[in-house]
């Protein structure tokens, strides 16, 4: 399930905190994708539509837990960034 979806953006993790670090994110969503596993998806303010964090191996990075996806962002975002959850039905 980590295959990049042909109309989501990647980026990797140092883009990303040069993105927070210039006031370029306006919003972080935590995506379920199947049961257990999340993608962090970013919405950037120069681009439509919304992006994702991709390893250094390519793909989509995803998180087996949501404790998981809060540790990282509590890593990466300093609180500024509203973060919206979007869960399975």
């Amino acid at each position: 399930m980590s295959d990049k979806p042909k109309d989501l953006h990647t980026f990797g993790e140092a883009s990303l905190i040069d993105f927070l670090e210039n006031n370029a994110v306006s919003e972080f969503v935590i995506v379920e994708r199947e049961p257990g596993v999340y993608r962090l998806e970013v919405l950037v303010t120069w681009r439509t539509g919304r992006s994702v964090v991709a390893p250094a191996r390519g793909g989509v990075r995803v998180w087996r837990s949501l404790d998981s996806v809060r540790r990282f962002l509590a890593a990466v975002n300093s609180g500024t960034v509203p973060v919206r959850l979007e869960l399975l039905p």
